[in-house]
Protein backbone atom coordinates (compact mmCIF):
# COMPACT_ATOMS: atom_id res chain seq x y z
CA UNK A 1 0.00 0.00 0.00
CA UNK A 2 1.54 3.46 -0.56
CA UNK A 3 0.48 7.06 0.10
CA UNK A 4 0.30 9.56 -2.57
CA UNK A 5 -1.80 11.62 -3.99
CA UNK A 6 -5.73 11.46 -4.94
CA UNK A 7 -6.05 10.76 -8.47
CA UNK A 8 -8.34 13.21 -10.12
CA UNK A 9 -12.38 11.34 -10.30
CA UNK A 10 -12.60 12.69 -14.14
CA UNK A 11 -9.59 9.70 -14.30
CA UNK A 12 -11.09 6.87 -12.36
CA UNK A 13 -14.19 7.36 -14.17
CA UNK A 14 -12.56 7.62 -17.39
CA UNK A 15 -10.62 4.40 -16.07
CA UNK A 16 -13.55 2.65 -15.48
CA UNK A 17 -15.47 3.27 -18.35
CA UNK A 18 -12.76 1.78 -20.62
CA UNK A 19 -10.89 -0.66 -18.44
CA UNK A 20 -12.84 -2.73 -16.27
CA UNK A 21 -13.47 -6.09 -18.16
CA UNK A 22 -9.80 -5.59 -19.71
CA UNK A 23 -8.53 -6.07 -15.97
CA UNK A 24 -11.25 -7.86 -14.88
CA UNK A 25 -8.79 -10.77 -13.91
CA UNK A 26 -6.12 -8.83 -12.29
CA UNK A 27 -8.77 -7.13 -10.42
CA UNK A 28 -9.55 -10.36 -8.90
CA UNK A 29 -6.02 -11.25 -8.58
CA UNK A 30 -5.08 -7.88 -6.51
CA UNK A 31 -7.92 -8.21 -4.26
CA UNK A 32 -6.98 -11.48 -3.23
CA UNK A 33 -3.50 -10.76 -2.64
CA UNK A 34 -4.04 -6.98 -0.68
CA UNK A 35 -7.32 -7.94 0.51
CA UNK A 36 -5.56 -8.23 4.19
CA UNK A 37 -4.20 -4.94 4.21
CA UNK A 38 -6.81 -3.01 2.64
CA UNK A 39 -9.68 -0.45 4.60
CA UNK A 40 -13.02 0.07 4.71
CA UNK A 41 -14.32 3.67 3.56
CA UNK A 42 -14.31 5.94 6.32
CA UNK A 43 -16.95 7.65 5.91
CA UNK A 44 -20.19 4.91 5.00
CA UNK A 45 -17.76 1.75 6.70
CA UNK A 46 -17.98 -0.01 2.91
CA UNK A 47 -15.91 -3.31 3.41
CA UNK A 48 -13.09 -3.73 1.07
CA UNK A 49 -14.92 -6.47 -0.92
CA UNK A 50 -17.70 -3.30 -1.70
CA UNK A 51 -15.60 -1.05 -2.49
CA UNK A 52 -14.34 -0.41 -6.54
CA UNK A 53 -11.12 -1.56 -7.13
CA UNK A 54 -10.06 0.47 -10.21
CA UNK A 55 -6.83 0.18 -12.67
CA UNK A 56 -4.39 3.34 -12.39
CA UNK A 57 -1.02 4.72 -13.09
CA UNK A 58 0.43 7.91 -11.24
CA UNK A 59 0.45 11.32 -12.77
CA UNK A 60 2.74 11.38 -15.75
CA UNK A 61 5.46 13.80 -14.09
CA UNK A 62 6.26 11.26 -12.23
CA UNK A 63 7.66 8.43 -14.37
CA UNK A 64 10.64 10.80 -15.84
CA UNK A 65 11.65 11.11 -11.86
CA UNK A 66 11.36 7.77 -11.10
CA UNK A 67 8.42 7.64 -9.00
CA UNK A 68 5.94 6.38 -11.61
CA UNK A 69 4.09 3.42 -10.30
CA UNK A 70 1.11 1.17 -11.63
CA UNK A 71 -1.49 -0.31 -9.55
CA UNK A 72 -5.06 -0.60 -7.91
CA UNK A 73 -6.71 2.09 -6.09
CA UNK A 74 -9.55 1.32 -4.10
CA UNK A 75 -12.93 3.73 -4.28
CA UNK A 76 -16.01 3.98 -2.80
CA UNK A 77 -18.33 5.50 -5.53
CA UNK A 78 -21.06 6.61 -3.18
CA UNK A 79 -18.98 8.62 -0.77
CA UNK A 80 -16.55 9.43 -3.35
CA UNK A 81 -13.58 8.86 -1.86
CA UNK A 82 -10.20 7.22 -2.49
CA UNK A 83 -8.51 5.07 0.15
CA UNK A 84 -6.03 2.78 -0.98
CA UNK A 85 -3.35 2.88 -3.63
CA UNK A 86 -1.92 -0.79 -4.18
CA UNK A 87 1.19 -0.65 -6.37
CA UNK A 88 1.58 -3.12 -8.49
CA UNK A 89 5.04 -4.19 -8.92
CA UNK A 90 4.92 -6.23 -12.60
CA UNK A 91 2.46 -3.83 -14.33
CA UNK A 92 5.05 -0.90 -12.44
CA UNK A 93 7.99 -2.19 -13.90
CA UNK A 94 6.78 -3.31 -17.47
CA UNK A 95 5.27 0.63 -17.46
CA UNK A 96 8.68 2.02 -16.80
CA UNK A 97 10.31 -0.04 -19.62
CA UNK A 98 8.09 1.56 -21.91
CA UNK A 99 8.32 4.88 -20.83
CA UNK A 100 12.41 4.69 -21.08
CA UNK A 101 11.75 4.28 -24.37
CA UNK A 102 8.87 7.36 -24.84
CA UNK A 103 5.94 4.22 -25.26
CA UNK A 104 3.19 4.29 -22.52
CA UNK A 105 1.21 1.02 -22.33
CA UNK A 106 -1.90 3.65 -21.03
CA UNK A 107 -3.78 5.88 -23.73
CA UNK A 108 -5.61 8.13 -20.21
CA UNK A 109 -2.64 10.34 -18.66
CA UNK A 110 -3.15 13.06 -16.37
CA UNK A 111 -0.85 15.13 -14.62
CA UNK A 112 -0.53 16.38 -11.10
CA UNK A 113 -2.10 19.50 -12.21
CA UNK A 114 -5.37 17.89 -12.74
CA UNK A 115 -7.43 19.07 -10.33
CA UNK A 116 -8.53 16.25 -8.43
CA UNK A 117 -12.59 16.47 -8.38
Amino acid sequence: MMNCRPFPWRYIKRVLETRESFFGASIEFTKAEFHDQAHACPDCGKLPDDLTWVPVDTAVETWPRGEGRSGFVTCCMECKTQIDFFVEDELTQLETELRAVGESSQDLLWSESDPVE
